[in-house]
Parts: structure tokens; sequence; C-alpha cells
């Protein structure tokens, strides 16, 4: 049997009795034993953690990465004739900004003037965009800017001079009703506006604002007496009563009448014959898209 001699008392025991029986003092090859071996079981419980912890973290992120994304679509409610009045001063800004020099640039001009008379648009009726000047001058008078795309707008004046020498009277009065429309918006929001535009005959069919080549053609403000604005709503709605139908197409079965002033869900954009696909009380079907509104 093996023996080990007690540091404490110097006498001999089994080296493998937990004390030593003469004065009690622990064996250390078993304490030092034991610690190894708490050590052991401490570092097991660790990898068991690591482990788990991995697996669960992949199979969350799995889990995450398998939610489908709702896709949210936004109906396109402008009218033809500003779809068409943008398509020409987004073309035409192109060629501006191709010009090699200053006759060319010109050229796009002239060209963009040709366009607008042959569109021959004069009114903007229900032509949507976003509040991006919302303003008064010193008289108290609105001052407003309307942002169709990147870099066309249709603004009043800013001044009251240049609004008596052109005798466009374009500032909004506060104590008329469209005044009290526009300031129930503010800066960013979106609305459906109607209005007037003045013409130029002479440069650009309808006229713009600023002194240069560069204002009339870059970030172009056409000058505009508006005539009505209200905000557009959050959601899509039936503009009128509708047919919700199973297919694209007025040929298809009828499911349900859909009220005017019904908020819809859109499904899809709307195809190229105009239907969309939209979703109400957990029914889906398509309309016309020219029967929703916001």
């Amino acid at each position: 049997m093996a023996m080990r001699t007690c540091k404490d008392c110097g006498k001999e025991y089994s080296n493998s009795a937990k004390s030593c029986p003469h004065c009690g003092a622990a064996n250390p090859k078993l304490v030092g034993l034991k610690i190894a071996q708490l050590v052991a079981v401490i570092f097991f419980c660790l990898v068991v953690f690591w482990i788990y912890k991995s697996f669960t973290s992949e199979k969350k992120t799995n889990s995450y990465s398998q939610t489908p994304v709702e896709r949210h679509y936004v109906l396109d409610v402008r009218p033809d004739s500003q779809r068409k009045f943008e398509e020409i001063c987004r073309k035409y800004k192109l060629e501006f900004d191709a010009g090699a020099n200053e006759l060319q640039k010109s050229t796009a001009r002239n060209n963009r003037k040709k366009a607008l008379q042959q569109l021959g648009v004069r009114t903007a009726n229900n032509w949507v965009g976003t509040i991006n000047i919302l303003d008064t001058n010193n008289d108290g008078k609105g001052v407003i800017s309307i942002k169709l795309d990147d870099n066309t707008y249709v603004s009043t004046w800013n001044n009251a001079l240049s609004d008596s020498l052109t005798n466009s009277n374009t500032l909004i009065s506060t104590d008329s009703n469209l005044f009290k429309s526009f300031a129930s918006l503010k800066k960013g929001s979106k609305v459906k506006f109607s209005g007037n535009f003045f013409s130029n005959s002479d440069l650009d069919y309808l006229k713009t604002q600023g002194m240069t080549v560069n204002d009339a053609m870059k970030n172009v403000e056409f000058l505009m007496k508006f005539t009505s604005v209200t905000a557009l709503k959050d959601k899509p709605f039936a503009s009128a009563d509708i047919n919700m139908r199973e297919g694209p197409s007025a040929d298809t079965a009828k499911i349900m009448t859909v009220k005017q002033g019904t908020t819809v869900k859109l499904l899809g954009d709307p195809s190229s014959n105009g239907w969309v696909k939209i979703s109400i009380d957990n029914k889906e079907g398509y309309v016309n898209r020219q029967y929703l509104g916001y």
C-alpha cells in the first residue's frame, strides 16, 4: 500500500486516505483531483451551452430568412396628361444635360416647347404631387411649390413684385378657402391639386420661373395659379362603386361590388390593361385602376 508523509504532523498514512488520521489534515492529492474534476465539468457545460446557442441562433436566423417580406405596392393615380407632361420634361432635360454647347442646349429647350405645344396642356386637373414649399410672403399671402418629379415643379411666385408685374395673381390670399386648405398641410404632404398654367409662346410654351436657361431646364418651376388642393389618403380606396372580378377583365365573373370610399389592399401592380389585384375582407379579385384613388 502506497504511503505518504503528512506535511503537518510528519507521520505517514495511506495515499488513498482523504485526510491524515493523526492530525486530520486534508490529503492534497485528492483535493487537486477534485479541483481538476470540477474544472472538467465546468468546461464540458460551457461546450454544451455554446453548441446549443449556436444551433438555436442558426435556427432563428433561418426562420427569419424564410419569413416572406410583404411588398408594398403604390398605385399610380396620376392623370394621363400629367404623365405625358412629366415624360416630356424629363426627356428634354436629359437632352439638355447631354448638350455639348449652348446651341445644343438651346435646341433641347425649343424641342421641349414644341412637345408641350403638341400636348396642348394648359391646366392641371387633379394632378398629384408633393408639397415642396409651404410659406408666406411679407404680406402673409401663400407661397406654394409642388414637386411633380425629381426636376419638375409647379409654383406660385415667391414675391408680390413679380406677381404684380406679370399680373399673375398667383399668391394665395389669406382669407380664401384655398389658403385654409394649404394651411392644413405640411411640407412633404402628398396632394391632389388643380390649377392653371400661363402661356409663354416665345420660350417655353408654358411660363417658367428663373432668369437663366438652366433655371428653365434643370429644376424647372412652371408658374401656376392654384384652384384647389386636397391631401391624399395613406391607403387606396374605391373612388366609385366598382365590381371586383375573378380575373383582370370585365368578361370574368363578378365576385362582389366594392362601394365607393371602401379602403382596399393592393396585391400587385396594375397590368398593362389597367387591372389590379386587390383584397377586401379576405376576398381577392381584380378591379380597374381608374376607379381607385388615394
